[in-house]
């Protein structure tokens, strides 16, 4: 489909705040790094993106709970 947004100059827009992650782990790990207590994250998807919601849930539990 068309994206409404244009993908080019994402990375000079964003700079240190943009990270890309070439699998899931790769990514949930990111997430599960930077998040801190409070923060809220929202995850878009169309379908189940490798399991990310329930992974991103169980790792961050672990991490709240010492498990890292």
């Amino acid at each position: 489909g068309d994206l409404s947004w244009a993908p080019d100059g994402i990375r000079e827009r964003l700079g240190a705040r943009l990270h890309l992650a070439a699998a899931i782990g790769e990514l949930t790990e990111a997430v599960v790094r930077a998040a801190r207590p409070g923060d809220w994250l929202v995850i878009m998807s169309n379908g189940a993106f490798g399991g990310i919601h329930e992974i991103l849930l169980t790792r961050l539990r672990e991490t709240r709970d010492g498990g890292i």
